[in-house]
């Protein structure tokens, strides 16, 4: 779960697809060759907590999206 939340992001906006600044200028060319208008963005957009309930194993795990403060708690 947190490898999926600390993965970049792109987020589709007024006609253009921003991209955070940790996707590689080789990705961005690529989206561009593919058609895409691309944009670099200063900002994310959301945030992410989140609980795996384990039922088999009987625990919780969590993940907190470090773009924003936030923890993810459960019981």
């Amino acid at each position: 779960m947190q490898q999926a939340s600390d993965q970049p992001r792109s987020f589709w906006h007024a006609g253009r697809l921003g991209l955070e600044p940790t996707i590689s200028e080789a990705v961005r060319q690529d989206l561009e060759r593919r058609g895409h208008v691309t944009a670099w963005v200063g900002e994310p957009l959301g945030g992410y907590q989140g609980i795996w309930i384990d039922h088999e194993r009987g625990v919780l795990l969590g993940a907190s999206d470090h773009r924003k403060d936030g923890i993810a708690l459960g019981y």
